[in-house]
């Protein structure tokens, strides 16, 4: 249900921009607080990904006219400015994205998020391959009986690794999904919990060629 109170709240982003380094130091200085986005209600979830050429790129929940709308933007001058957000997925209820980019001539960017579904949540992936300009959302669980957290990590082959919860056998447990064709298709989940107890909103890390954490 929509909150019957609208607040604006406007995303600020907190930038360090390096000045000067001499003989292997560095001095960092604030550049000072840049609006993102200024609408009329509430700009929650939000995740940020900042690639090595200093591109800042940013995915978050617009919930200020429907339950949440998945958007994103992003900064080619070191968060000086950002593009206007534009809308990722429009229709439907969004929830938690989680963004990576898998960083390349033209960086391929990934939003993972959640998508209430029937008596629960879903989970896909927005996938843009051409930095940003546009978007191409991918099913990757779609039972219905996810948590409406899930995160993902990218290794430097580009394989996408997936961690959520699901409740499918009657229990929240974790499960994690590997893909090798950009987001095209994953395998098969397996457990990475199976206990008694219920897991929520875990977090995956990747570590060079598929070396995996889960937390």
């Amino acid at each position: 249900m929509k909150k019957p109170t609208l607040f604006a709240l406007v995303l600020f982003l907190l930038l360090f921009a390096i000045l000067s380094a001499s003989e292997g130091s560095a001095t960092c200085s604030i550049a000072g607080n840049v609006a993102v986005t200024s609408s009329s209600g509430a700009d929650v979830s939000q995740d940020i990904y900042t690639a090595k050429n200093g591109e800042i790129y940013i995915a978050y929940i617009d919930s200020s006219a429907t339950e949440g709308i998945l958007m994103f933007a992003k900064s080619i001058d070191g968060g000086e400015s950002f593009s206007t957000p534009m809308v990722v997925d429009a229709g439907n209820i969004d929830r938690h994205p989680r963004i990576e980019v898998f960083e390349a001539a033209t960086n391929t960017i990934y939003i993972l998020f959640s998508r209430v579904s029937g008596t629960g949540n879903d989970v896909y992936l927005a996938r843009s391959t051409d930095d940003g300009a546009t978007f191409t959302i991918l099913p990757v669980v779609t039972n219905q009986h996810c948590w409406d957290w899930a995160d993902l990590a990218v290794d430097t082959t580009g394989y996408i690794y997936v961690a959520y919860s699901d409740n499918l056998s009657g229990i929240y447990n974790v499960y994690m999904l590997v893909s090798t064709d950009s987001g095209a298709s994953f395998g098969s989940p397996f457990a990475v919990t199976a206990t008694a107890w219920e897991e929520f909103g875990p977090v995956i890390a990747v570590r060079g060629a598929g070396a995996t954490s889960t937390a």
